[in-house]
């Protein structure tokens, strides 16, 4: 008899608070900012780049639109109990019971990495378009990361075969 437990699914819940962002968002801006500061003249034209925590309303807006342009991207993994209105913004995604748990913490890191290279791509594009334009490149890689983390956790197709 064959055993189908690969493809029993249950939710499985991506909290990602606030402050993670924030600190993530901060160290990202002011790496860009301090590889542009050594080309720069002048240091006054790279501080406004750097986010910080005054730019509050603009990362919390940036973060719920990113959960949402997220949430579209993996409208096929995504469960109904997926919310973003208030902090933690949880993630729930259909995952095989059976699967490497390390799935878990990289579907984390990149749920974590595509909301952050939203929000920098907004952040840069009146900025630096050229920024803007490598953050969506970052936000397209992380949701492809998510997909195939995703696709992995489903282990893979065997097919009945007889061979001759």
């Amino acid at each position: 008899m064959k055993n189908n437990n690969s493809r029993i699914c249950e939710e499985v819940s991506f909290a990602i608070t606030y402050s993670a962002i924030e600190e993530v968002l901060m160290a990202d801006s002011s790496y860009i900012a301090r590889s542009l500061y050594d080309v720069a003249a002048e240091k006054s034209s790279v501080l406004p780049i750097i986010i910080t925590a005054d730019d509050r309303e603009f990362i919390l807006s940036r973060v719920l639109q990113a959960c949402n342009h997220i949430a579209t991207n993996l409208v096929a993994y995504i469960a109904h109990d997926t919310q973003f209105a208030h902090e933690p913004y949880t993630f729930v995604l259909h995952l095989p019971v059976q699967r490497n748990v390390a799935i878990d913490a990289l579907i984390s890191h990149e749920l974590l990495r595509a909301i952050v290279a939203y929000v920098l791509a907004g952040w840069y594009e009146l900025r630096l378009p050229d920024m803007a334009s490598r953050q969506w490149q970052l936000y397209e890689a992380a949701i492809a990361m998510i997909r195939h983390d995703v696709f992995m956790a489903q282990g893979r197709v065997r097919r009945a075969c007889n061979y001759v």
